[in-house]
This record gives structure tokens, C-alpha cells and sequence, in this order.
């Protein structure tokens, strides 16, 4: 069974909102914001959702990196 966390806190004028979990990592961290990028099977997901987050974050003038780390026995 995984397990994600959510945190979230304020810095300056900033909020952060950090979200992990205990999954394998990402494969490609630098492609996850390309339009249509999945790791779903054929048909199981259009690979957008990310994308568009993306775009609102920038047109907010706001940043959202993703980073992968080595699997840890909990977050």
C-alpha cells in the first residue's frame, strides 16, 4: 500500500504546497509537464493533466518543479 503526503506552508509571500509519495519515482522527471507524456497503457490517459497544471502555475507568475528521489522505506 503507498502512501502520499501533503504539506503546506507560507514563506515570504509564497505558499508552498509540496506533495510526495512512496512510489517507484518518476522515469523522465523532465517530461512530466510535456503535453500527452503517460505512463499509462494505450488508452488509459491522455497524459494532459500535468500539462495544464503547468499552465495555470506560469500564468500565475508561480513555479511547479518536479524532482524524483531514491525510494526511502517511508516519507
Amino acid at each position: 500500500m503507498g502512501v502520499s503526503q501533503v504539506s503546506l506552508w507560507h514563506h515570504a509571500n509564497e505558499v508552498i504546497v509540496q506533495f510526495a509519495d512512496s512510489g517507484p519515482g518518476l522515469r523522465d522527471p523532465e517530461r512530466v509537464f510535456d503535453p500527452f507524456y503517460t505512463t499509462k497503457p494505450v488508452g488509459k490517459g491522455t497524459g494532459l493533466g500535468l500539462s495544464a497544471t503547468y499552465g495555470v502555475i506560469q500564468d500565475h507568475k508561480g513555479q511547479i518543479p518536479a524532482t524524483t528521489a531514491p525510494k526511502a522505506d517511508h516519507i
